[in-house]
């Protein structure tokens, strides 16, 4: 994270006491500039906000953002005798929407002026970008019921951009199947949490590596419960070796594995309850390999895949007879094998999940 620091300000306001003294309140918060780097890891950015008083007495502060994407906390603080003098705000945001973004503290007492901190934000960039089929980040391009990014704590969702040049975007109109928002689900960033029971995303494959044809899938994720059921995200048809998908293999105790709908390629990873992790698995020549946390869990493996169009689906079986409950935050498919030196680039770039 950089931040741009510029020089202090102070406000001051004398009140008249019925003693003949007076008060004098200081709000200062520092730096007044800074910016929300998104591309590694380490999301949250941070500045100080304090208030003297002379003589000693009690302020509390609210602080508010503009805009809902980017996320205040402590959104109140209060200081005086036997309190902090000083008191660290973290912010965490959304990739997406304005830039900057207007973060304001307010003293409970209204004859002192708020002070404000300008909030950037950079962009997320690939390190790989050619042949990108699909790409779906939890801190970009998801969209609450009733239209705009998700911000807030278990925001139902609606929709999920696809920010690949495909527009294979994910949608939900079914209230009860919608999955939640998660503003802090993994290392302080966004995840999409589907519950286990009936919610479901689905879109369109069109765009995805059909047939035996070479691909590259990339899958940040988090199971919270185990459902006794297969399931996780796929795409294609649900009849024999025609679908391809990662999935968390059948039982209470699984490893993780990928679909092909008759034969199916179980790794020797057993997926934890409540901790996320980086799966990668490349596709190419009727070879299959699978990574998770940067280390092989198969490799070399022969497979018979297929993948028929049909459509894409996050959160439950194929063929939606089982759902899982998990939190998904990002999805990155290529429609190529990717090299060792690209995977490594993009397990770089996947650490700022904290996996």
């Amino acid at each position: 994270m950089s931040q741009n620091r510029s020089n202090l300000y102070f406000l001051k306001k004398p009140f008249a006491s019925s003693g003949g003294g007076g008060l004098t309140v200081t709000l200062n918060v520092s730096p007044e500039s800074l910016n929300l780097d998104r591309s590694g890891a380490g999301s949250q950015a941070t500045f100080s906000v304090s208030v003297t008083t002379s003589p000693l007495t009690a302020m509390s502060l609210s602080l508010v953002s503009n805009d809902l994407s980017v996320s205040v906390s402590p959104s109140t603080v209060t200081f005086g005798p036997g309190l902090p003098l000083s008191v660290n705000v973290g912010l965490t945001s959304s990739t997406f929407g304005p830039s900057p973004v207007t973060v304001t503290a307010t003293p409970s007492d209204p004859g002192v002026p708020p002070k404000s901190v300008n909030v950037t934000r950079t962009a997320l960039t690939l390190p790989v970008q050619t042949n990108v089929a699909m790409w779906l980040t939890a801190d970009g391009g998801v969209l609450k019921r009733g239209g705009g990014f998700a911000a807030g704590l278990d925001d139902p969702i609606q929709g999920w951009q696809d920010l690949s040049t495909n527009g294979l975007n994910l949608s939900q109109a079914t209230l009860s199947a919608q999955p939640l928002f998660k503003p802090t689900g993994l290392n302080g960033l966004p995840g999409v949490m589907f519950d286990g029971v009936d919610d479901l995303l689905i879109g369109l494959d069109a765009a995805l590596p059909l047939g035996t044809s070479a691909r590259t899938v990339v899958l940040v994720v988090k199971w919270n419960q185990f459902v006794s059921s297969y399931g996780g995200l796929s795409w294609g048809a649900n009849s024999s070796n025609s679908t391809f998908g990662l999935v968390k293999w059948n039982g209470t105790s699984p490893n993780a594995g990928v679909q092909g709908w008759g034969t199916d390629y179980q790794s020797s990873f057993a997926i934890p309850l409540g901790t996320a992790f980086l799966w990668v698995v490349t596709l190419s020549g009727g070879v299959l390999n699978q990574r998770i946390n940067r280390s092989s869990v198969m490799f070399n493996a022969p497979a018979v895949l297929n993948t028929v169009s049909s459509n894409l689906r996050i959160g439950a079986e194929t063929n939606t007879s089982g759902f899982q409950a998990f939190t998904v935050s990002e999805l990155l498919v290529y429609n190529r094998l990717l090299n060792a030196s690209e995977i490594t680039q993009l397990e770089t770039y996947a650490s700022r999940w904290g996996v």
